[in-house]
């Protein structure tokens, strides 16, 4: 007979009592119900309910009467009822909200959790069934915590039958009530002898229900009628139960299985089980995950192994390289792969939590050094972890695996879904293209990324990427019996020192070409030609597999590696390949076992690749989207929409497009932040992260209203980079080549455009705005396909982000909407009184003032808008500013510094100077302070701090930049993403260097701004700097080929150079060059970098060619002809000039230096030396040995001279391969020095015909003239050497090189 739940009324439970039928109330609906006794449930038992274990405690207090925190059998299974008869009663109704499975997850997390107790004492279950002695009785209670025991064996009346057999009842009620509680064989053996434990409860005295036994509580047990009848009900229960169900055999509980339906179920719920076990381990370390987020030290990350058999750490966290980012991702990647094939591995809502947060545990593997898959960080083994692309591949593919999917499947709610972010995922996909096809900095090549190219992984979508990768492999480390981890990895030689873990400097040349050599990668390789469906490289694979099988009992295993053994070590290293190998006795190795398998089940047809690939990884490989781009065009007011009509430009407006909302992107940092918060796991979510470029085109769905988000860099209040319209059209532009380049997300990229009234405020930013709409509606923006149409029809086909974890007390900020009229700045614009004036009469202050003339012309050149509604007097007011704002000289600036507070105040109500006005407010804040109230008569009392907020916006609306730059160091404004815009850098592979600070690590905004703020000599300068990261920023992630030969980004060099040509371009001196580049509109100081770095001329590499050097070397005596004659003197000392600044290298640089250390003892640069027993730990293509390299080169700080060096080296590298070797140190300022003296005395120069070297003078700010008496070279002679073309110049190096070392014969 089907039940139905009444319709009668019911009201809320008040003090704790339900009343039915009560007249006069209002009717609540069946899901009304519902939906209280889950608030109840969720409030009373769920909440205690132990997010890892599962259990529930007896009570909340301790007393004299005992610890009730701890979880008792009996109270656990009686309290977790309600939950299970609250999950069948949703069953009764259409629940898409996930209640009802959430519910019964619950309830099997506590089941399994008791089990899990009482499995840990299966002994005392053995012991038991023999003995009935209460000593080996399973306890009665548990750690609600851990699951551990919490007393002893004599410590408590822990036989209480009748608690096991409530456990066996309510198991085959659950499990008949369609509860899969039970997994595994084992766990099926288990309760089987936990029924032949309680059956003899019929003669078995206990301490029963109230656990003191008889009731004097003398601790003697006795025969106990609830316990018999508990018992004899639980066996009448259990038995001929299947406790794997519909797919269990006949009677799983006590029958043995004999179908390949009952193996196959035992088979998943194996898996089920393991990753559950991974889980828990993880779970009782949630403190970490939550450490780790924030801090991403070693120290505060996961540990990398358990106990196995309780699941409890072995290590101390600073006794192992815990930190194995590729591990915890992997687990991720195969949750998700197993979820989707339709197991259920996530039972509650504590575990999404948790899973959640893992997410965020793993995402910034991109900037995340870790040991890695081999544990040790760097190959020296000196504990130093180090950015791996194997676990930065694993990481990108467990986030695109894990977003979206649903944890509790096709009966899960929104609540259940994972989410993984569009923005992090393309940096860890940036920063894998930048490091393969190495594995770090210290591994040139390592197998393991094998794992990320392919299977399981399959993280890299660009075929060139995985071919290049995959043959650096094959050719460099596969051998005969498989491949070897990296080059000269000692791990398991018969060299290595097994008494130590790491080795010693210079130690890894002696395991080169003896390297073990492990089969797992060949299953790797097995499974990679399968999925591509390469018949023919998936025999080849077989075959060698196969022979390097070992035979145990019968079984052909694979094992862990094979060495060479230490009598054919010689042979070996004198004949690669040639002696053969031996097994290790780990056999089998588990990993490469189960990938053995795995691929014979697809070779033999027994399973498809895509049935263990269910999410369709293999399916990115060489297929990106690239979608078509949607904008929506919105207007802040009426107004601009008014406007904009006149030129047959359509937008709508707020109220156009309501009830959707406009929001900032920033303002979802709050709402994600609740996205996996749970407290009882001490977790607290998503952290403070800015929003990205990929997820801020989306439109968002939370709380019953839809928003879009406007892009951070149209939010004016960020950065005055944003005054610039001609910039902001251009990174319009880029933003969507971007989104374009980038997106992978179901639904297209949505992008809303806000015009804002100060975007049309003068004809230049009008022509500007106006020529990106009109090609919007063309609908090709920057080579990209756009689609530009009302909202509500975007909305359609755009991609959604749905915030269903937000709770109903969250609150959105009010949109960000207001109609951004010009600030008037009338506090600036005082009448005169008569102490003013009587001020004014003083010669000083009006010599300052004199200066301030009429300029007819400045409205028009500046370009007002006449079609402008704003007041006549504001108009007038910007005209006079113009007319008056000039800037200052040094004696001006001199002078003001010498007024008292009354007169500098008055002088500043004085003046419309815009220049004068932000020097005396810097007066003022270094004097008085940022709050100083400055005492204006007739006019409300100001602060410095407003006064200087007021400048900026003047000055930024009219595009007095200087100014604005000045104002914004006084006010402490940086650019919005100046943090991302260096992590952009890094994630390439790039170190940042500021002054004479490196940065290698991703940092705060906030200490960025004050390195460049401590660097510079100027407060103006400081900002340039961050001008210049954010664009250097923008360009590596939108043209990463124009940093082709950087290692390392030098800001102040690239100030330095931009100063240096502005300079030149006026016939000015450096000062006047930095004063004229900080006059310049952001977007024109962006053009020049992106110049400097793509300029024509400089794409000729700035070394000699091998050829011509050949040729050089074959004539038997150097002739010294005449100077060439140049075109320009001075051209080629500035190519060396701006190169020098650039620091960059030409292609191959870094292994030519490589092949010079191996031909010499070592490299010197004034008292810096590189020994050539480098050579003997790194490889040629190692990115630490890049690093040595550039160490010694950062000596030098002169540009021009940086780049003589490197022309020196790359000479030297042609002349060991045509000569061989010298033993000699070579000392490459040596070298210089009589090079240039060589050539000076032979060509009978002028020192004094070139003089364009004072523009970039020595270097930026702070550093040291490179001179020392042996070194010394006379600056002028210099000059003059360095204005000699790269062939000539190479001449007289050689000869330098010849007379110094006789390396030329």
């Amino acid at each position: 007979m089907s039940l139905k739940f009444s319709e009668t009324t019911f009201t809320p439970p008040l003090l704790g009592k339900i009343n039915f039928n009560l007249g006069n109330v209002v009717p609540l609906t069946v899901t009304e119900k519902l939906e209280y006794f889950y608030a109840h449930i969720t409030k009373v038992f769920l909440v205690r309910q132990n997010p890892t274990t599962g259990l529930l405690p007896a009570a909340v207090i301790v007393s004299e009467h005992g610890d009730y925190n701890d979880a008792w059998v009996r109270d656990n299974v009686y309290s977790i009822l309600a939950v299970w008869a609250l999950s069948l009663a949703y069953r009764k109704i259409d629940d898409d909200t996930g209640k009802h499975y959430e519910l019964e997850q619950s309830v099997v997390k506590l089941m399994r959790g008791v089990l899990f107790c009482m499995m840990r004492q299966a002994h005392k279950v053995e012991l038991f069934k023999k003995s009935l002695s209460p000593l080996d009785c399973l306890h009665a209670k548990y750690n609600t915590k851990t699951g551990d025991t919490v007393v002893g064996d004599d410590q408590w009346g822990h036989l209480q039958l009748d608690a096991t057999s409530l456990y066996l009842l309510q198991l085959a009620q659950m499990t008949a009530s369609g509860l899969r509680i039970i997994f595994t064989q084992d766990e099926v053996d288990f309760v089987q002898n936990l029924v032949f434990y309680i059956e003899r409860a019929y003669n078995t005295p206990d301490y029963g229900i109230w656990e003191r036994g008889e009731k004097i509580n003398h601790g003697n047990a006795e025969l106990n009628a609830s316990s018999v009848g508990m018992c004899k009900a639980a066996l009448e229960a259990i038995n001929g139960v299947n406790l794997f169900g519909a797919k269990g055999g006949p009677g799983s509980v006590i029958h043995a299985f004999d179908d390949t339906i009952v193996r196959n179920h035992t088979g998943e719920q194996s898996v089920v089980k393991l990753m559950r076990g991974v889980l828990f381990c993880m779970m009782r370390q949630a403190h970490k995950v939550e450490l780790f987020k924030k801090s991403l030290s070693p120290l505060d990350c996961l540990h990398a192994k358990y106990n196995t058999k309780t699941g409890d750490t072995v290590v101390g966290d600073d006794q192992w390289g815990h930190l194995q980012l590729d591990a915890t991702s992997l687990y991720l990647l195969q949750l998700a792969q197993m979820t989707a094939s339709g197991l259920r591995i996530i039972f509650t809502q504590d575990e999404v939590d948790f899973v959640q947060n893992l997410v965020f545990y793993i995402e910034r593997a991109y900037n995340t050094p870790d040991y890695g898959i081999w544990e040790r960080g760097e190959k020296i083994n000196h504990g130093n972890a180090e950015l791996n692309a194997s676990s930065v591949g694993m990481c990108k593919a467990a986030l695109e695996a894990i977003n979206g999917v649903n944890l509790f499947g096709a009966k899960g709610g929104p609540g259940s879904v994972i989410h993984a972010f569009d923005d992090t995922i393309v940096r860890n996909r940036t920063v894998l293209s930048s490091i393969l096809p190495r594995e770090s900095a210290s591994k040139e090549v390592d197998a393991a990324c094998l794992s990320i190219i392919s299977y399981p992984a399959f993280a890299v979508e660009d075929k060139a990427v995985i071919e290049r990768t995959k043959k650096e492999i094959v050719t460099k480390l596969q051998g005969r019996y498989g491949c070897k981890r990296f080059l000269r990895d000692g791990h398991q030689t018969t060299l290595e020192d097994r008494t130590r873990l790491h080795y010693e400097p210079r130690e890894l040349k002696k395991f080169e070409h003896i390297e073990c050599e492990w089969p797992v990668f060949y299953t790797y390789l097995f499974l990679d030609a399968l999925f591509k469906r390469d018949r023919q490289a998936a025999a080849e694979y077989k075959a060698r597999i196969e022979r390097v099988l070992v035979e145990v009992n019968g079984e052909q295993l694979v094992p862990e590696l094979f060495y060479v053994p230490h009598n054919l070590v010689d042979a070996e290293k004198a004949n690669p390949h040639s002696q053969d190998r031996v097994p290790n006795g780990n056999v089998p190795l588990l990993w490469a076992q189960s990938l053995w398998i795995t691929g014979l089940l697809i070779d033999e047809g027994l399973l498809a690749p895509n049935e263990i690939d269910p999410i369709g990884r293999f399916l990115t490989v060489g297929n990106p989207k690239l979608p078509t781009v949607q904008v929506a065009l919105l207007s802040e007011s009426q107004w601009v929409k008014k406007k904009l009509e006149k030129y047959g430009i359509p937008t709508q407006t707020p109220e156009d497009i309501s009830p959707i909302e406009i929001r900032n992107a920033s303002e979802l940092n709050n709402a994600y932040g609740l996205l996996g918060a749970n407290t009882k796991l001490g977790l607290t979510g998503r952290p403070n992260r800015p929003i990205g470029t990929l997820l801020a085109s989306r439109i968002v769905k939370a709380q019953r209203s839809t928003s879009v988000l406007i892009p951070a860099f149209l939010n004016q209040n960020e950065f005055y980079i944003t005054f610039d319209h001609l910039f902001l059209v251009d990174n319009l532009r880029s933003h969507i080549s971007y989104v374009h380049h980038f997106w992978r997300a179901d639904g297209r990229p949505t992008i809303s455009l806000l015009i804002r009234r100060p975007m049309l405020s003068t004809k230049a930013a009008t022509e500007a705005i106006l020529g990106l709409l009109q090609e919007l509606m063309g609908g090709v923006c920057g080579g990209v396909k756009v689609r530009v149409a009302k909202l509500q029809e975007l909305s359609l086909t755009a991609a959604i982000s749905r915030l269903d974890f937000i709770r109903k007390d969250f609150h959105f900020k009010r949109p960000c909407m207001s109609d951004s009229r010009r600030q008037s700045i009338n506090p600036l614009r005082v009448e005169r009184s008569a102490s003013i004036i009587d001020v004014m009469t003083d010669p000083r202050m009006s010599a300052l003032l004199k200066r301030e003339s009429s300029i007819t012309d400045m409205m028009n050149s500046v370009g007002l808008d006449d079609d402008d509604d704003f007041a006549e007097s504001e108009k007038e007011e910007d005209m006079q500013t113009l007319q008056a704002s000039k800037r200052l000289t040094p004696e001006e600036k001199a002078q003001i510094r010498t007024l008292d507070v009354n007169e500098i105040t008055a002088l500043f109500a004085q003046t419309l100077n815009l220049y004068m006005q932000i020097e005396i407010l810097y007066v003022l804040s270094k004097t008085k302070g940022m709050d100083y109230l400055v005492p204006f008569v007739h006019c409300d009392i100001m602060s410095v701090k407003e006064l200087t907020e007021m400048i900026f916006q003047k000055a930024g609306r009219l595009n007095i930049w200087s100014v604005v730059r000045q104002s914004a160091a006084l006010g402490n404004k940086w650019p919005y993403s100046i943090a991302g815009a260096v992590s952009d850098m890094l994630i390439q592979g790039k170190e940042v260097e500021i002054g004479d600070v490196i940065i290698t690590k991703p940092v705060p905004t906030e200490k960025i701004c004050a390195i460049c703020a401590e660097q510079a000599s100027d407060p103006r300068e400081g900002l340039l700097m961050q001008e210049i990261l954010y664009y250097l920023g923008q360009f590596i992630k939108t043209h990463p080929n124009l940093f082709g030969g950087f290692l390392r980004l030098r800001v102040s060099y690239v100030l330095l150079v931009l100063s240096a040509e502005t300079a030149r371009k006026s016939n000015g001196s450096k000062t006047d060059g930095l004063e004229q580049l900080l006059e310049q509109r952001p977007f024109d100081i962006k053009n020049m970098i992106h110049r400097l770095l793509d300029a024509e001329e400089r794409k000729t590499p700035m070394t000699i060619s091998q050829r011509d050097l050949r040729s050089m070397l074959a004539t038997p005596e150097l002739s010294v002809s005449s100077p060439l004659k140049q075109k320009k003197k001075g051209n080629w000392l500035r190519r060396r000039q701006i190169e020098g600044c650039l620091s960059r290298v030409p292609g191959g640089f870094y292994d030519k230096v490589y092949t010079v250390l191996e031909n010499c003892r070592g490299l010197s640069i004034l008292d810096r030396v590189l020994d050539s027993s480098i050579v003997l730990d790194s490889t040629r293509n190692e990115k630490n040995f890049c690093l040595r390299i550039e160490h010694l080169l950062d000596v030098v700080k002169r540009p021009s001279v940086r780049q003589i060096v490197i022309e020196i080296l790359a000479v030297l590298y042609g002349i060991v391969t045509v000569q061989g070797q010298t033993d000699n140190v070579i000392d490459l300022y040596y070298v210089l020095q009589k090079a240039v003296a060589l050539w000076y005395a032979d060509s009978g120069q002028n020192t004094t015909d070139l003089q364009c070297s004072g523009q970039f003078g020595d270097g930026p700010a702070g550093f040291a003239q490179d001179t020392a008496d042996k070194n010394y070279i006379d600056p002028g002679q210099l000059d003059n050497f360095l204005d000699v073309n790269v062939p000539r110049t190479a001449q007289w190096i050689t000869k330098s090189l010849n007379q110094c070392y006789g390396i030329f014969k």
